[in-house]
């Protein structure tokens, strides 16, 4: 099966939640765009699409399997230096786990209130593993780009 990519809105109902939780987050002091959360994060494409949306104004959920957490802390950091006004929280999942596909959705809610955009890594093969992602984020109304 090819590489590929997904990104789509998530819908109203997951942009209204609020956080109070303030653990693993960089604090910022100017308004995002909205969060995204992207997937492998930690390297390649997933890194470059993080970086990208975290230029356009967008708060971040980053996200890898705990063997790149360093690579995580990495970007996380990056983005607090050149992008002051973004929020980062930095989530080890296993996306082919679908325990862990829910906890990571959760933890970008949680942690920064809302989400509104969601970037699968190219290396996220399986449909399966897709369809069960975006089913969780967005109640099957999905815009894909």
């Amino acid at each position: 099966m090819g590489h590929f990519h997904v990104l789509w809105e998530c819908p109203p109902q997951m942009r209204a939640v609020q956080s109070n939780s303030t653990s693993s987050t960089i604090s910022v002091d100017s308004a995002p765009k909205g969060v995204a959360l992207v997937t492998g994060s930690g390297r390649g494409i997933g890194r470059s699409i993080a970086l990208r949306l975290a230029s356009d104004g967008y708060d971040l959920g980053l996200n890898d399997t705990p063997k790149n957490k360093g690579n995580l802390d990495e970007i996380s950091a990056e983005i607090a230096s050149e992008y002051p006004g973004r929020r980062v929280c930095v989530l080890l999942a296993d996306v082919s786990v679908q325990d862990e596909v829910k906890a990571l959705v959760e933890g970008v809610v949680k942690q920064l209130g809302q989400l509104d955009v969601v970037s699968l890594s190219p290396f996220v093969r399986s449909t399966d593993q897709n369809t069960t992602i975006m089913s969780m984020v967005d109640g099957g109304q999905r815009r894909h780009r």
